[in-house]
């Protein structure tokens, strides 16, 4: 298990040192690369909000890209990412230089690899697990790549979360993308992933400091997905945005609390359509009690008169 993404921010303008105030981006950056090596390499445009980008490139390799002159909400910031093994160097080094409480993650994946079985029972198991917890704990699930179509060679990937919700939960076939990218690998390597996005500064604060392990934590569902697929037993830790029910959820939850017995019964006896039905005649059976009501006071009201 290791940490395959990060997105970190920090916050500053001048830095005091050699005695003079000195840029704070330039000089974290050239702390980041005493300890990381490479070069920087100076990038046209910038994304995420931010004009300036940098790439910190070892051996013809990026490293790392660095991001500074943000607007808007980026203002004031500046960001270092990393993806893949690489951004376990660059965690490392973002703590040695920022240390935990220096910087902020924005989002942080951590990945768990297993060897399936030869007919890719386990890769199969967990995608019904996935399927199970989705519709009992009401999450969005999604499948990607045209080995579900049956065809040899081809990937499977299957999503649990949503992709803009703080903690999302992907599967895939890592062997075989590796060795359809052109690179060896087991073909039966298969990749838990994590990624977790809290939405406030408090969570991105909070995700800094968490183990590997505890950021499939980070959603009740994704540390049952773990539970029960026997990979991992973490304790919950609550980061990103906490739901709160609505009025009308809570109506819900009471009226299934206290009539979902009844309800699944008259479900599977009439079905959808019967269901329907029964609460259409009695929603026409009050209309018409409320029109005989009606009718009967502007009798008695004639009377009167």
């Amino acid at each position: 298990m290791r940490c395959d993404y990060i997105r970190a921010t920090f916050r500053g303008d001048q830095i005091f040192r050699d005695g003079r105030a000195q840029d704070l981006f330039g000089i974290r950056l050239c702390d980041l690369q005493a300890i990381l090596g490479g070069e920087r390499v100076h990038q046209r445009g910038g994304v995420n909000g931010y004009a300036i980008k940098f790439h910190l490139v070892r051996d013809d390799q990026v490293i790392a890209w660095a991001l500074t002159e943000g607007s808007g909400d980026a203002a004031g910031t500046h960001q270092v990412e990393a993806k893949g093994g690489l951004s376990v160097e660059v965690k490392a080094a973002l703590d040695q230089v920022l240390g935990v409480d220096g910087y902020a993650t924005a989002r942080r994946d951590t990945c768990l690899d297993i060897i399936d079985d030869d007919d890719l029972s386990t890769f199969d198991a967990l995608d019904r697990l996935a399927q199970e917890i989705a519709k009992e704990r009401r999450v969005q699930y999604n499948r990607q790549g045209q080995g579900w179509l049956g065809i040899p060679g081809e990937t499977r990937t299957f999503y649990l979360g949503a992709r803009t919700s703080p903690v999302m939960v992907r599967c895939y076939m890592r062997g075989l993308k590796t060795i359809k990218e052109g690179g060896q690998d087991d073909p039966r390597r298969i990749r838990i992933e994590v990624e977790v996005k809290p939405g406030k500064k408090a969570g991105k604060d909070q995700l800094t400091g968490l183990t590997d392990a505890q950021l499939f934590g980070c959603s009740g569902w994704s540390r049952e997905f773990m539970r029960r697929a026997d990979l991992l037993l973490v304790d919950r830790v609550r980061v990103g945005t906490v739901w709160t029910p609505s009025d009308h959820d809570r109506v819900i939850h009471a009226m299934m609390k206290q009539y979902g017995r009844v309800l699944r019964d008259l479900l599977e006896r009439r079905g959808a359509d019967g269901l329907a039905q029964m609460i259409q005649s009695h929603d026409d059976a009050k209309e018409r009690v409320k029109v005989a009501l009606n009718a009967a006071m502007i009798d008695q009201e004639s009377e009167a008169w």
